[in-house]
């Protein structure tokens, strides 16, 4: 790397060498999924997008697969690439406690926050009593899955905080899912 003034002549004859670390990670699709290192835990950055069993569109609308990814019904807690996994309400709470409050946490890690995780506020997927599905609460909370599966992470819009530990009672519920690997 060479430095150069406005006018396009060299400001010294130093060199610097440079290094840019990329990370990310694959998944069976070839989606590329860009991942950060925060605290001692490996995070990805979108919501996950891989077609499985179990997964479904936000609002059926492959519009939305782009900013949201798509929604899992706990099948995905045994569907994580290799070497990554489902967080825990522990890994969700070290996440949150890294960034301060749950007020602070939520601004730093809501899209377009500070530390570029980007969680989106994309609601749930349920059964309603005659088996049809219903997608809730898009735009006002983001829900993702905690493991063992029973609890999940929440963002609120409403209250502008984030918390782990989330009941999940109906096991046919769906919810977005970030997968994790400890450094």
């Amino acid at each position: 790397m060479q430095a150069f003034d406005a006018g396009g002549g060299y400001l010294n004859s130093q060199q610097f060498t440079a290094y840019a670390q990329l990370s990310y990670v694959v998944d069976g699709a070839g989606h590329v999924y860009p991942i950060a290192l925060i605290g001692g835990t490996f995070w990805m950055l979108e919501n996950y997008q891989f077609p499985a069993d179990g997964s479904y569109l936000y609002a059926d609308d492959s519009r939305n697969e782009a900013a949201f990814g798509r929604l899992y019904d706990p099948r995905v807690l045994t569907q994580a690439p290799d070497g990554w996994s489902v967080p825990t309400a522990a890994d969700w709470s070290a996440l949150f406690d890294f960034y301060g409050d749950a007020s602070a946490a939520y601004a730093a890690l809501i899209d377009e926050g500070r530390s570029g995780y980007n969680a989106q506020l994309g609601g749930q997927r349920t059964i309603q009593p005659d088996g049809s599905a219903v997608y809730e609460q898009m735009y006002v909370y983001g829900y993702y899955w905690a493991s063992p599966g029973n609890v999940c992470a929440q963002f609120s819009g409403n209250s502008g905080r984030a918390t782990d530990g989330t009941p999940v009672s109906d096991p046919a519920t769906a919810l977005s899912v970030r997968f994790i690997r400890h450094a």
